[in-house]
């Protein structure tokens, strides 16, 4: 036979799950509800603390208990770090709470930003709110090195993507994320900023976002109620590299793969329409010169040099396209080998040359 606690929990979730106790609703007292089922205030707390840990009952500190709406979900979409929505991540609109202060890092934050002890660090605290409950925490940081952003933020996503803007207009290019997800009860600090108690478990999401060079340029802990919370993630193929129509500093092919449609890609487009519109002139001319009778060995060396230069240009541009067509299914590659693309040898910004108006 259950214990006391346990059949008082069925009887509460079911009055909840049929609707006779509404959603939004303040339930009566403690005192009057261990009364009306003729139980002992501390096995009616057992019971309202298990629908609590459930997410039926949301418990406010002096305000009672309140029956809680069976679809009130969070979900956080992860691995979106490149272009995140303004929103994303909230089954309905909600209210974000923003505050920021300059703190120098402790050992544990030195080693999480990979920055020396005591560095300066801008932090970012994110509140989300639904209705008048706080249901998610985000604490964002950016070490002073990477950019000074500025004290105040406006974004109505909770879990901080105005920093990740903010890098991105102050030239900081975020290349790859890495979420870790950990279950745990939440700390003091937590359940005070989350109205919950200590026994109601938290899922706590460390984010490190790094730039093209593996530095470290965003760090983020979000806190999550773990009552109804869930973290989405999908899986894709990775991003299509492109080769770039330049070389890096030491000579070896450049490439970009986070910048579809950005910058970099825009210049990339200018200079490939250069050279391509120069091979056609070079053709051309090496077509007049073998048509010339006249024409003695210098011209041709001259031709034959300047249509080599061009021919390499374009083969670059093919095989730069050729990486961003679609990848054939899984196996039935063409070469027999990975359907992936290699790993670029260098990803390089654009050389001062190309940034000519």
């Amino acid at each position: 036979m259950s214990a006391p606690h346990q059949r008082l929990t069925d009887v509460l979730r079911f009055r909840i799950e049929r609707g006779e106790l509404e959603a939004d609703t303040k339930l009566p007292s403690e005192k009057a509800l261990a009364a009306h089922y003729m139980v002992s205030r501390p096995t009616l707390r057992l019971a309202l603390d298990a629908l609590q840990a459930e997410g039926l009952v949301e418990k406010q500190h002096g305000r009672g208990n309140f029956v809680r709406r069976t679809d009130a979900r969070m979900t956080y979409v992860g691995g979106k770090h490149i272009t995140p929505e303004p929103d994303d991540g909230l089954v309905e609109a909600v209210e974000v709470g923003v505050a920021s202060k300059v703190t120098a890092a402790n050992y544990e934050l030195a080693e999480f930003l990979d920055v020396p002890e005591g560095a300066l660090v801008r932090e970012y605290l994110f509140l989300g709110f639904e209705g008048d409950w706080p249901r998610t925490s985000a604490r964002v940081y950016v070490p002073d090195s990477v950019a000074l952003l500025p004290a105040k933020l406006n974004g109505r996503s909770p879990w901080g993507h105005a920093v990740r803007n903010a890098l991105a207009q102050a030239g900081v290019h975020v290349a790859s994320t890495v979420e870790r997800l950990i279950t745990r009860p939440p700390t003091a600090q937590e359940a005070e900023d989350l109205r919950i108690t200590g026994t109601t478990p938290v899922i706590e999401l460390q984010r490190t976002s790094y730039d093209a060079r593996g530095n470290v340029v965003e760090g983020a802990i979000l806190v999550l109620r773990g009552d109804r919370t869930e973290a989405v993630y999908t899986t894709r193929a990775g991003a299509p590299m492109r080769l770039l129509p330049w070389e890096s500093e030491s000579g070896n092919p450049a490439f970009v793969s986070t910048d579809p449609g950005g910058h970099v890609s825009q210049v990339a487009d200018h200079v490939e329409a250069v050279q391509m519109k120069d091979a056609e002139s070079v053709m051309r001319i090496a077509q007049a010169v073998l048509d010339d009778e006249k024409a003695d060995k210098t011209d041709l060396r001259f031709a034959l040099r300047e249509a080599t230069k061009a021919l390499r240009g374009i083969t670059r541009i093919a095989h730069s396209r050729g990486l961003r067509l679609p990848n054939p299914p899984l196996g039935l590659a063409s070469d027999g080998g990975s359907d992936e693309p290699s790993s670029p040898q260098s990803l390089m910004p654009v050389p001062a040359n190309y940034l000519r108006p």
